[in-house]
């Protein structure tokens, strides 16, 4: 795999997260407006994200958004490994460390 196919796959994997990422809180802040255009906020009280509201299908885009440079990552640490380019697998898996730390941590 030379260093132009792995751009374009690179860059083809943070076009496609993006778009799904967009596509999925296009649809659920759609569904959500469909379903709570019309009500009149009530700030007094808390109320957690429902199954039914949409909410769940935009933070299911906010996870993808989230997911797509990290799955980037993951790409290049195997591309890089698969190539036997030692300094950029280490490189590459140092940030997927600092990333998966900064997610769960």
């Amino acid at each position: 795999m030379n260093d132009s196919r792995l751009e374009l796959i690179m860059g083809r994997l943070l076009q496609t997260g993006v778009l799904a990422a967009g596509l999925v809180m296009l649809v659920g802040g759609i569904y959500y407006l469909v379903l709570h255009g019309a009500d009149t906020p009530n700030y007094r009280n808390f109320h957690g994200v429902t199954q039914q509201s949409g909410e769940t299908v935009l933070w299911g885009g906010v996870l993808l958004m989230i997911a797509t440079p990290f799955m980037r990552v993951v790409f290049a640490v195997v591309a890089f490994a698969m190539q036997r380019d030692r300094l950029y697998t280490g490189v590459s898996l140092v940030v997927l460390v600092l990333l998966a730390y900064a997610l769960l941590g």
